[in-house]
């Protein structure tokens, strides 16, 4: 009996150590657009395409977009609270314009996604930090729940600090005083880092083109080998935009998890 059960706790520290594929069902995901520009609008139908390719069912799917309000991204974030199992996964993707507080976005400790909450281009953009975000989601969520937040915004890169709590795992496009890039890629717009993380996830780039075997030989690719994809190829784009063509860029993408254990985290299972 004692080497049964000895046996069983080796197997159980294995899987813990490499992490689990999250049943997609498991699985619920917030899609949070703040801008209304074309590379934008792209970038949150790949992660969508993206995520129910994977398995989650588009009802686990929430996707709120300019002309909403910050009490509707907090309702949405309750509601999955509700039906969310204590040992699901909660994919949360913010995508827009943004900068870090203090003055001018120089000096704050925290970054922001900017969400604009009008259909006009008169409004001005209510900011959405990474506080603002954890206080939300540990109000509503279960600390048992893994969580995974990617960022596509410029200077975001403070949320990997202040969202950043146990079970949780932050990616985000830019430091915290650096800027994110678009990029044309046959004639469509997209985020330079959504384009290649998404891809990645995915295992084929939205060209239809197999990338899969270029990331990872078993089948399964995980949040941080996505992560690393985009990192290492996201600058492998050719300059498209003004900005780039005549200033350059620096792509500088950021992570953190709390624990080697969620590192290793799975999108749903095949």
């Amino acid at each position: 009996m004692c080497q049964f059960v000895a046996l069983l706790y080796t197997i159980l520290t294995l899987f813990s150590s490499v992490g689990f594929a999250k049943e997609p069902e498991k699985t619920y995901a917030l899609l949070v657009r703040g801008s209304n520009e074309e590379r934008f609008r792209n970038d949150e139908k790949l992660a969508s395409q993206v995520l129910i390719e994977k398995g989650v069912p588009e009802s686990q799917i929430t996707v709120i977009g300019t002309g909403s309000s910050l009490e509707a991204i907090e309702t949405a974030i309750s509601d999955i609270g509700q039906k969310i199992s204590p040992d699901g996964q909660l994919f949360i993707y913010l995508n827009s314009h943004g900068s870090r507080d203090g003055f001018l976005g120089l000096s704050g400790d925290d970054s922001y996604m900017v969400f604009d909450q009008s259909d006009t281009t008169l409004s001005f953009p209510t900011p959405i930090s990474g506080r603002l975000l954890d206080r939300w989601v540990s109000h509503s969520i279960s600390s048992t729940v893994e969580i995974i937040l990617v960022v596509q915004a410029c200077k975001s890169g403070n949320f990997t600090s202040t969202f950043l709590k146990p079970n949780r795992m932050v990616m985000t496009s830019a430091a915290n005083n650096n800027s994110s890039y678009g990029c044309y890629i046959e004639g469509k717009q997209w985020s330079r880092f959504s384009y290649q993380f998404f891809s990645a996830l995915k295992g084929q780039n939205p060209q239809g083109e197999n990338i899969q075997a270029d990331i990872d030989q078993n089948g399964i690719v995980s949040y941080k080998e996505a992560y690393l994809w985009a990192k290492d190829n996201g600058p492998l784009i050719p300059p498209t935009t003004f900005e780039e063509l005549i200033f350059g860029y620096t792509d500088t993408p950021q992570f953190s998890a709390s624990d080697t254990s969620i590192e290793e985290a799975l999108l749903g299972h095949e």
